[in-house]
């Protein structure tokens, strides 16, 4: 604005047209900008909730894994106590034994099986991080052309060059009064 302003007090009314229409494209461009940043906070909000959830599913999936393990673990305890029952060792009935702590290959089955998940969905989200930026909009700003005709503004230019000249006019006659 204060670049028309100036072009007009040098009498220089195209100047002051394409500051005044750089101007409406530059905030044409910052409305698409808080558009797009709008959509990626929505899209950042559904991620995020996307993530809590697939925290929940990963918790309740390790819980089962646990129980499967657990129950593996008793039902491998029971067959060691029956064979050691048939062996004459110990009695069939009587105290449960305390199974010994087995260290099973199923954990660090579960483990790699969710890093191999977590990293294939950071993958995924990547790509998908990748394709928004291709498919997002090109805003690039005009290429000034060495042989270019004259220029025809939108009127919204054009009535704004008008408003500005009967300020900077009412201005001018406020002055000269004073």
């Amino acid at each position: 604005m204060e670049k028309a302003r100036l072009a007009l007090k040098m009498n220089k009314e195209d100047l002051a047209r394409e500051a005044l229409a750089r101007r409406e494209a530059e905030t044409s461009r910052a409305e698409e900008f808080a558009a797009i940043l709008t959509e990626q906070e929505v899209v950042a909000e559904e991620a995020k909730a996307a993530l809590v959830e697939l925290k929940d599913r990963i918790a309740q999936a390790r819980g089962e894994m646990s129980r499967w393990v657990a129950r593996d673990r008793h039902a491998k305890a029971r067959i060691r106590r029956g064979r050691r029952a048939e062996a004459g060792k110990e009695p069939a009935t009587g105290a449960a034994v305390a199974a010994p702590v087995v260290h099973s290959d199923a954990f660090e089955e579960f483990e790699r099986i969710v890093r191999r998940i977590e990293e294939t969905e950071c993958l995924a989200e990547a790509q998908e991080e990748i394709g928004r930026d291709v498919a997002a909009p090109r805003l690039e700003r005009p290429t000034r052309d060495a042989e270019a005709t004259p220029r025809e503004f939108p009127p919204e230019v054009e009535l704004e060059l008008q408003k500005l000249k009967e300020e900077m006019g009412r201005a001018e006659e406020t002055k000269e009064a004073n």
